[in-house]
């Protein structure tokens, strides 16, 4: 049997909008020592050279030593513990997410049997992955913790990524690592690796620039312009699945979420009827119709006053629509079909409890279980869903 090839990722900055955060904590804990020490301030070039992808105390010595700074051991105890406690607190006021096509990719490298391995001078991986509930892709997870017991070196050191191929039983030659980190470009060339891209999701040409020149093989802006998204498999079509197995499971308590680029009087009429039984939810550009009853409860300015507060995040707009309609998840799961790019938000959220569903004509990587083809397909399942429900209530009230 073919061993597939092995794709090892960073974590912040690659799988997760986190990079910044730390490179403010940094900023934020060694401008308290400089400032005490009458020195020159951070400045923000210190940290993609000195810091970034480093553990935290190999960061702080680099960072002391580079600036030629004399300091104690208490020192970088000091400054490591600020700039995580400052961390560990943007990271409850601010957040972080997964960025949405490295997500993407992993998700569709996970469903083609590819081994996936994450290495990280994170302590705090372990939180970020649950919070983000990316922790269930990758087979492999190294962290400064594991790295401590096994005595491993940190970036720019190969010794992690040596660590998780021989976790995962490929040679290095084999294995592709995706950085953020010129540290983590390094160390991968370093180890010999098959092939290292490097990454910025804001597309930073000069951060881009850097870290070709410490190495990478590829740089981009998105994992889903690399030449292996050709190979994934296309998703299969819903309404085979919704024929074969959904109608069968379903019942009659989901909600329908429509995030479509259409004409809404196209299909008033059917969504209507539907909502008889189930409600129904349309997102359009940055106004949403919540329909329940034949009664259309909210639209545009409206509901946007309901979730005040909320980014438009369709994920976290879906998660706030199940809170201000009291609905249970466990017991209401949600049917999503969308064709926007940002509906993928929407299904990362839905990814381990909804079903779903991209439409359009040519196929994409996607968060996304299944495919629809057009509009009228679109039609066809609504109206599979209402006869469905039609069925299924007359035989109640029988």
């Amino acid at each position: 049997m073919k061993m597939h090839h092995l794709y090892i990722f960073d974590l912040d900055g690659v799988m997760t909008d986190s990079r910044a955060l730390h490179a403010k904590a940094w900023e934020v804990s060694l401008n308290a020592f400089l400032h005490e020490g009458h020195y020159h301030p951070f400045m923000t070039l210190e940290y993609e050279k000195l810091l970034d992808g480093r553990p935290r105390k190999e960061g702080v010595r680099n960072f002391l030593d580079h600036r030629k700074i004399h300091f104690r051991e208490s020192d970088v105890e000091e400054i490591s513990t600020q700039k995580n406690l400052y961390f560990l607190k943007l990271l409850d006021s601010v957040g972080v997410n997964s960025i949405r096509d490295s997500l993407i990719f992993v998700h569709n490298l996970k469903k083609e049997n590819y081994p996936l391995g994450l290495v990280t001078s994170s302590m705090n991986a372990h939180k970020i992955l649950s919070d983000c509930r990316i922790l269930d892709l990758f087979d492999v997870i190294l962290t400064p913790v594991e790295g401590d017991q096994k005595n491993l070196k940190g970036k720019p050191s190969p010794d992690y990524f040596l660590e998780c191929c021989r976790l995962l039983g490929r040679e290095p030659s084999s294995c592709t690592v995706v950085e953020d980190a010129i540290s983590g470009v390094e160390a991968a060339c370093k180890g010999g690796f098959g092939e290292v891209i490097g990454f910025d999701s804001k597309g930073n040409l000069e951060h881009l620039n850097a870290l070709k020149y410490a190495g990478a093989d590829v740089v981009v802006d998105s994992l889903l312009k690399l030449e292996i998204c050709k190979t994934f498999r296309p998703l299969p079509n819903f309404l085979d699945s919704l024929k074969e197995k959904f109608l069968k499971k379903m019942g009659t308590e989901f909600i329908l979420f429509l995030d479509l680029r259409f004409d809404f009087e196209e299909v008033r009429d059917l969504i209507f009827t539907l909502s008889q039984y189930v409600m129904v939810c349309i997102f359009s550009d940055r106004d949403i119709r919540i329909i329940k009853d034949e009664i259309l409860k909210y639209q545009e300015e409206e509901i946007i006053k309901q979730f005040l507060g909320v980014d438009w995040d369709k994920g976290k707009v879906l998660l706030k629509i199940y809170e201000v309609f009291g609905l249970d998840r466990k017991r209401f799961f949600p049917l999503y079909v969308g064709d926007e790019e940002t509906s993928e938000d929407a299904f990362r959220e839905i990814r381990h409890w909804g079903v779903a569903v991209i439409t359009r004509g040519e196929q994409r990587p996607s968060l996304a279980k299944f495919h629809l083809k057009s509009l009228e397909e679109v039609k066809l399942v609504i109206q599979t869903l209402l006869n469905h429900l039609r069925s299924m209530y007359g035989q109640m009230e029988s």
